[in-house]
């Protein structure tokens, strides 16, 4: 089985049929599966390619949601490495009792600005621009008046 955690954040089953025959050497990824990371199910490591020279802080989490995620799979013992091919480093990532604790905070959190009527402000930085996110916060938007 082949694991993946897709652009909605959910965990993807595959098959070793599904794998090899909706994902190798297509262009497109099958069910949302983005290419930067992948499940290697013998050695229980989630591997996250980073295609920019710049380590953050929320790369580290975003692996740990992904362990938090087979956690919740109950596949336990799940490692992760953030790979940085730019850079040619490579970064251990491990999930703690600790970290479980600051990731159902940080989800809380997440969960009030999703759920709220106003949007945060926005943060008027130079690396917005880069965010993936980016429409979601320079879009204009429009309001029945």
């Amino acid at each position: 089985m082949f694991y993946y955690v897709n652009s909605g954040l959910e965990l993807i089953t595959l098959t070793t049929q599904e794998f090899i025959s909706e994902f190798l050497g297509k262009a497109t990824t099958p069910k949302g599966i983005e290419p930067n990371h992948f499940y290697d199910p013998q050695t229980k490591v989630i591997h996250e390619i980073k295609k920019s020279s710049a380590k953050e802080e929320a790369h580290v989490w975003q692996v740990k949601y992904y362990i938090y995620l087979f956690e919740k799979e109950e596949i336990m013992g799940v490692k992760g490495v953030l790979e940085y091919p730019l850079l040619r480093e490579i970064v251990s990532v491990n999930f703690e009792d600790e970290d479980r604790e600051e990731l159902k905070s940080m989800m809380f959190e997440i969960k009030k600005i999703v759920e709220g009527e106003m949007c945060p402000p926005r943060l008027l930085k130079k690396r917005c621009s880069q965010c993936s996110y980016f429409e979601f916060c320079y879009a204009a938007e429009e309001c029945d008046v």
